[in-house]
This record gives C-alpha cells, sequence and structure tokens, in this order.
C-alpha cells in the first residue's frame, strides 16, 4: 500500500476511467450477515492480492460487528450473483456531537463488472438512503476526480483520523443543507477503521 493510487482505493476503489454504456440489469439491495463469503470475494477480486485480504476482513468486521453495525451495507447483483458492494458506517465528529454523519469504506466493484456504473449506483443509492435516514454528511477518503461526480469535495473542516499523505482525498458530501458549513472537528470513526496504516 505505498503507491498513491493503492492509498486513495484502500477504503473505496477509484473507477477514474471513463464508463462504459451499461447493458445490464442490476439488482441492489441491503447487505445481510450471510452475504458476508460474497462480500469478502467482491473486495479480494477487486483490490488483489496485496490489499485484498485486509480490505475484505474490514469489511467483514464491520458488517458483523454489532457495536459498530454500518449505518448502511448494499450489495449489487448481476443475474442473482453479488458482484459490487459498498458500505457506509458511522462517524463521531468531536464537539459536533450533534451532527450525524457516516464515512463510505469500502466500496468495491469486480473487475469483470467495473466502468459499467455499478459503482456510481452503489454510491448513489447508499447516499439517497442516508438522507432518508437523517445523515448530515457522508465522508470519503478516495479519488476526487471519481467521488466529485457524488457532490463530494474537499472544501470542509472535518478533521480527517489520522494525517493523510493526500488531504485533498478527504472529502465530504453534504446531506442535509448546511451541515458541512456548519461542522468541524475531527472525525472518529468505528474502531474497525481506526488503525493508522489504514489511512
Amino acid at each position: 500500500m505505498t503507491s498513491v493510487q493503492s492509498k486513495f482505493d484502500f477504503f473505496a476503489v477509484a473507477f477514474n476511467r471513463p464508463e462504459r454504456i451499461a447493458v445490464i440489469n442490476t439488482n441492489i439491495r441491503l447487505a445481510t450477515q450471510e452475504d458476508s463469503s460474497e462480500i469478502k470475494r467482491v473486495l479480494l477480486d477487486a483490490f488483489g492480492d496485496e490489499e485484498g485480504p485486509i480490505v475484505s476482513q474490514i469489511a467483514i468486521d464491520l458488517i458483523n460487528d454489532e457495536p459498530t453495525r454500518p449505518s448502511i451495507a448494499l450489495v449489487a447483483e448481476v443475474s442473482d450473483h453479488i458482484v459490487g458492494c459498498v458500505i457506509f458506517s458511522h462517524v463521531e465528529l468531536v464537539e459536533h456531537d450533534q451532527v450525524l454523519a457516516s464515512i463510505l469504506a469500502p466500496l468495491a466493484v469486480t473487475k469483470e463488472h467495473q466502468r459499467i456504473g455499478i459503482g456510481s449506483e452503489l454510491v448513489k443509492h447508499g447516499l439517497e438512503m442516508l438522507k432518508e435516514l437523517g445523515i448530515d454528511m457522508a465522508l470519503v477518503y478516495g479519488d476526487p476526480k471519481y467521488y466529485a461526480r457524488f457532490g463530494y469535495t474537499s472544501e470542509h473542516r472535518v478533521v480527517a483520523p489520522y494525517p493523510l499523505s493526500h488531504p485533498d482525498a478527504w472529502m465530504a458530501c453534504e446531506l442535509n443543507n448546511g451541515a458541512i458549513a456548519a461542522t468541524g472537528g475531527k472525525a472518529i470513526c468505528a474502531q474497525t477503521l481506526s488503525r493508522p496504516e489504514y489511512w
């Protein structure tokens, strides 16, 4: 996890190549604990041999750990097979307890199904569901070119949990009008994500 690209992608795979035209039926639904093995398979495929085992274990721990149960975990299915997943888990903001926040980590689509819009649909569905749940903002540490399309911006005052080698990749998406302007403080993620080597 030494390259710039892998550092961006550790929590969220950056699909920064142009998307192909999608001619495919995709079903996006809430993930269950029974999906754990398939989610692990997707992450191993998307992240490869070096990072795949670590990221897949993070995802499984987030899904299965009751105290840190994600705000939302979604899977994308094609022909009844899981080919993508995204997890948004709770974030506490120091001195801003009134603000409800989540972080996107991880996002992945199998290599065979990348660049046809599945990753984008997972993110869009997740953000829409967070908004319906009353979440004020969603954070991510990922490729700015990719996440800007969903409304993510680096123009915010939330402090990352650990020092970052690429601060412009630490972004927030406003889900409640005025949330970004009114919010600062340090982000405290679920314990599963709270290791400096992940950042």
